[in-house]
């Protein structure tokens, strides 16, 4: 009994990060995904075109389904957590977190596009746009990946800190002398 009530817990605790993290980032999203909902009241929305105007109406629809799943774990949670295990939990909140993470992504860079394609080029707006979902993607997912994979240095990492090296320079330095 007490392996499952180890992993019960962990499985606890691993439920309670995911949705303190959710928690987190959701106020962002919200924040944009009603200023979005402004914008279309505004009078120089009506100097668009109709590919910006398009761009514009899959942005807020994307951080409207990004609000959705990032709140679904919590939800779920509330609703299934009697009689859920945690692995299950974790497994489908993660899911929706994941999800939820791309939507605001493509979110994000719709509007970049919009605004930029009113300022510039529009072959330079797809390519800001683009940029920003490549930044998003490195940073989101590619970066994390390759850290879990072991394919980034411990210095890339981030497993020492400057201290950590520090401490461990003088202790060899202490054993030569």
């Amino acid at each position: 009994m007490g392996s499952r009530g180890e992993a019960g817990s962990r499985d606890g605790a691993d439920v309670k990060e995911l949705l303190e993290e959710l928690r987190i980032g959701l106020p962002g999203v919200q924040i944009l995904f009603a200023f979005l909902l402004t914008v279309p009241f505004t009078q120089r929305f009506g100097e668009t075109t109709t590919a910006q105007r398009g761009a514009f109406l899959f942005a807020p629809v994307c951080a409207g389904v990004s609000s959705a799943l990032l709140i679904g774990p919590a939800a779920y949670h509330r609703v299934a957590f009697p009689r859920e295990d945690g692995d299950r939990l974790l497994g489908v909140g993660t899911a929706m977190a994941r999800a939820g993470l791309a939507t605001l992504a493509l979110a994000m860079s719709s509007v970049v596009f919009v605004v930029a394609d009113m300022l510039i080029p529009r072959s330079a707006a797809i390519g800001l746009a683009g940029a920003l979902l490549g930044v998003m993607g490195g940073l989101w997912v590619v970066l994390p990946l390759a850290d879990r994979d072991g394919l980034m240095g411990s210095r890339a990492r981030g497993l020492r800190s400057p201290g950590t090296r520090w401490r461990s320079r003088s202790r060899r330095s202490r054993r030569s002398a």
